[in-house]
């Protein structure tokens, strides 16, 4: 009949059916092998492989840095299907100083969270022993390290030992930094959190006085207090020979890091305020002013960025931003801020210093940022995340470290305006 479609040969018939069992069968060894798959990745994973994973991943979230490389190191499915490298990933920005990492596609992020808080972990092990101009102290853990006390030993003629007296010490000797009048508020807190969270977690010393870092983020300090460097509100004595609560502008504010110059000390808020006080002749408070203050005061020219590191030298003052940005105030009469020709602050008339945080441009262009910076006397030194360090300031006597200049009949020449 004409238009009508003629049966298949049987040779057609054959080579269809042929076709078709040979997909049934492909189909059924792709879901055995998924079936295997599923079966060796829920051996390998015990309970969790019944697990969807994205709720794999939600547990994970849940782990520290150690526990993730334990999990990685133990059960090699984790690494291969890159579960653990998405939740490093996740996790990686809460990490400290995560901002100062820069990462390549293939370069792993559990070993960056791993290098991430394990040498901040290691800086604030490093803030627990501090010297002063003539004594010293060390954080010393009690009780299976539940709770922290402060050892000091030197010179106590300013009351810098914290033991109420002024009488040198030639053994360490322990201070209860946390041996004082508790307020109603402080007092539900102590028995909310329990004693052991008003330990003591870093220390800073300065000339003659020191300030404390509490586990719950509150500042203690003692010792010289002529300049305000203690940083106490109201009337407060020429020396504080004992341990004594930081209030005024920090009440309610919790602390993360401390650090105290000679004769100044710098505090930076949890959320990322910088405060300061003490001698701010040489303007290294950063509030605009020659003068020195007492209570301590947030930084307006920071108030819009977020610190993460501040170091107090002898009289200037050096913070790092979220941002990577490093800034420099106080005294720069050899060089010690950074920033070169200094005409700009003769100018507008600042000839004892620059009393406002001032950007250190040397650094804006680098491949790498500063991460670590160090302020003595008269100098500074700064290392960058790849281990390269820039140092400025006055290089008399070889501080520098960057080998003779050349003859000349000017001091001067020992001196870095700028970071080399």
């Amino acid at each position: 009949m004409r238009g009508a479609v003629s049966p298949p040969t049987t040779e057609k018939r054959k080579f269809s059916a042929g076709a078709g069992s040979a997909g049934r069968r492909a189909t059924a060894r792709s879901a055995k092998r998924r079936r295997g798959s599923a079966r060796e990745r829920a051996s390998d994973l015990g309970q969790l492989g019944v697990l969807p994973v994205e709720i794999l991943e939600l547990v994970l979230l849940n782990l520290s840095v150690r526990d993730l490389g334990c999990v990685a190191s133990t059960c090699s499915y984790f690494m291969q299907s890159g579960v653990v490298e998405r939740v490093a990933a996740a996790l990686l920005p809460t990490a400290p100083r995560s901002w100062a990492l820069t990462l390549a596609s293939r370069d792993s992020r559990l070993k960056a969270m791993h290098h991430c808080t394990f040498s901040e972990r290691a800086e604030r092990c490093a803030a627990t022993v501090s010297l002063g101009a003539h004594h010293s102290a060390c954080v010393i853990a009690q009780d299976n390290g539940q709770r922290n006390v402060v050892a000091t030993f030197g010179r106590g003629f300013h009351g810098q030992l914290g033991d109420g007296g002024f009488e040198s010490r030639f053994a360490p000797g322990f201070v209860d930094v946390t041996k004082r009048e508790l307020d109603e508020f402080e007092q539900r807190a102590l028995e909310r959190d329990g004693e052991e969270s008003m330990g003591v977690d870093t220390i800073s010393l300065g000339g003659s006085h020191n300030v404390a870092l509490t586990r719950r983020g509150d500042v203690v300090s003692w010792g010289l207090a002529s300049s305000g460097e203690c940083g106490h509100l109201g009337t407060t004595p020429i020396e504080v020979p004992a341990p004594r609560l930081v209030r005024g502008w920090m009440s309610g504010i919790k602390v993360s890091v401390v650090s105290a110059g000679a004769s100044h000390t710098l505090a930076i808020g949890k959320d990322g305020d910088l405060y300061s006080c003490g001698r701010g002749r040489s303007g290294q408070l950063g509030h605009g002013h020659f003068q020195d203050a007492g209570p301590m005061r947030q930084l307006q020219a920071l108030k819009d960025m977020r610190v993460v590191s501040a170091v107090a030298g002898g009289s200037h003052s050096i913070c790092i931003t979220s941002n990577g940005g490093v800034w420099a105030w106080g005294n720069c009469r050899y060089g010690q801020l950074g920033l070169g020709d200094l005409s700009f602050a003769a100018a507008a008339g600042w000839f004892q210093g620059v009393p406002w945080p001032c950007l250190v441009e040397t650094f804006v262009d680098l491949p790498e940022p500063i991460v670590h910076m160090a302020a003595g006397g008269y100098h500074s030194m700064f290392v960058t995340g790849g281990g390269r360090m820039y140092v400025c300031g006055r290089g008399k006597h070889g501080a520098l470290g960057i080998g003779r200049p050349r003859p000349s009949p000017s001091k001067l020449a020992y001196n870095m305006l700028m970071p080399t």
